[in-house]
């Protein structure tokens, strides 16, 4: 019928990010659009849109933005039912970095919208990407923050909201599991009647699936099943993309086939056979030693990953070695060559400017001493955010030096490189300070078993070459 396209849409907005549609309203996100907050420029302060159907002719009847400096990204997300238009802004600061908020607006009589208020959960968590998916029906407001860490690392979550009038309250939190790292539930999110379809895409090593639940009599919302795909491969991110509708749930697998991309259908009228919740182990958690550089180890996650899943490696890497770790913090030309003689794979490093653009800092919180730009021609120039919203750093790059580029912290995967602060104390399984028969007997203990305390080479499995391992840091920790 019409191409839609504000007249006041500058460049790089990312208008149609997401959309939604209820009778003749639909509503349309741009979350790089740039906003001009007394005087200064907010980047990446996204905005909506909302077009009305007037007898064939659509109009627009609304740009909704805050206007407050801390929205970032806001319209990465919408839905819209009846007067209600609900917003996600995944990156907005007002409660940590990057914990998320949900913008809420009411249309009145005289069909101006007006903003009721800001959406969050009872805990915000930083770096949670609450508002990333939102899906709205009747009463009911579903959230998803994949970010979330209540079931483990980025294991992501989905909250459940119930409004009254122009107020509302958190009545559920939905969770993938007891202990599901990198499952990023909640990446998107359906509702239709009294069931809710969940996306969960997993880490760049899975296959992904989507968890299906269905309220009861009290108004609680309980998982019915889990759906994966028959033929699934390693990969694929099933879960990216749901919908829902009578009798029928569709789960999109864009990276199916060499990133050909697929999408699976599911008749919801036969009852659903073989497709039980079970958790499963997750190669992002996995890391290998990668070296020693004055007093200093180093390890790699196993496994390509997100910026915020090698944050989480690194902290479940501090566990495991009863060493302070973070993702790796270059101070000299002299680590750097260290690094670069150890591997040129592309990976990440700890530096990023997610609080403040151009300002980069370490995760470790060490002064920036040192940096290894690359410098190839003048469109190649890093940090460059040649796509938008860069916020993450990696090495061993594009270009033939090897050097660093600013990247995008989601939806790009590389291993990342972490550092102890310290010698880590390798071997230790029991965490007493010591490598002796003890951490031997633990191995035995966990013998075949993937991952855990005793699998102190960190390679994903209890056997072996763990024994080794403690026969060669046999004696007092570091």
């Amino acid at each position: 019928e019409k191409r839609l396209h504000p007249n006041d849409l500058p460049e790089d907005a990312v208008f149609g990010h997401d959309v939604d549609l209820d009778g003749e309203r639909l509503i349309v996100g741009a979350p790089w659009l740039d906003e001009d907050i007394d005087g200064k420029i907010a980047n990446a302060h996204g905005a909506a849109y909302i077009f009305r159907d007037a007898s064939g002719t659509w109009i627009q009847e609304a740009r909704l933005a805050p206007g407050d400096a801390t929205v970032s990204h806001l319209g990465e997300a919408v839905a819209i039912e009846g007067d209600l238009a609900v917003i996600g802004a995944p990156k907005d600061n007002g409660d940590g970095i990057s914990a998320g908020a949900v913008y809420v607006y009411r249309r009145g009589g005289t069909g101006t919208w007006t903003l009721l208020g800001r959406m969050t959960p009872d805990e915000p968590e930083p770096y949670g990407y609450f508002g990333g998916s939102i899906a709205i029906e009747g009463t009911t407001v579903l959230v998803g923050a994949e970010y979330s860490d209540r079931a483990g690392p980025n294991s992501g979550a989905v909250y459940c909201f119930e409004i009254k009038g122009d107020a509302w309250s958190q009545v559920q939190v939905l969770v993938p599991g007891e202990d599901a790292p990198w499952a990023h539930f909640g990446v998107d999110v359906a509702i239709r009647g009294d069931r809710v379809i969940i996306g969960a895409h997993g880490d760049s090593q899975s296959t992904g699936e989507a968890q299906l639940f269905r309220r009861n009599a009290k108004g609680v919302f309980e998982r019915e099943a889990t759906l994966r795909a028959s033929d699934g491969l390693g990969g694929e991110r099933a879960g990216q993309g749901v919908a829902l509708d009578a009798g029928l749930a569709i789960v999109g697998a864009p990276f199916w086939s060499l990133e050909h991309g697929s999408a699976y259908v599911y008749d919801l009228s036969d009852p659903i056979a073989g497709n039980s919740y079970s958790d499963t182990a997750d190669d992002a958690q996995r890391v290998s030693w990668f070296g020693t550089y004055k007093g200093h180890d180093y390890f790699v996650t196993t496994a390509g990953v997100e910026y915020y899943d090698g944050r989480q490696a690194a902290d479940l890497l501090a566990g495991l070695v009863n060493q302070e770790a973070n993702m790796v913090t270059i101070n000299t030309e002299a680590e750097h060559d260290f690094i670069q003689a150890t591997s040129l794979d592309r990976m990440w490093i700890g530096l990023n400017d997610f609080a403040a653009e151009g300002d980069h800092v370490w995760d470790s919180g060490q002064d920036v001493t040192f940096t290894n730009w690359s410098n190839v021609g003048k469109d190649n120039e890093e940090p460059n955010e040649s796509i938008g919203s860069e916020d993450a750093v990696g090495m061993n790059g594009y270009s033939k030096e090897h050097a660093w580029f600013d990247w995008h912290a989601l939806l790009r995967f590389a291993p990342a490189l972490l550092e102890v602060e310290g010698q880590a104390c390798s071997g230790d399984a029991n965490f007493d300070f010591t490598v002796d028969l003890m951490d031997m007997l633990e191995v035995f203990d966990d013998w075949g078993l993937p991952g855990g305390h005793a699998d102190v080479n960190h390679d994903g499995l209890v056997d072996v070459t763990d024994v080794r391992w403690i026969l060669w840091n046999r004696g007092p920790c570091p």
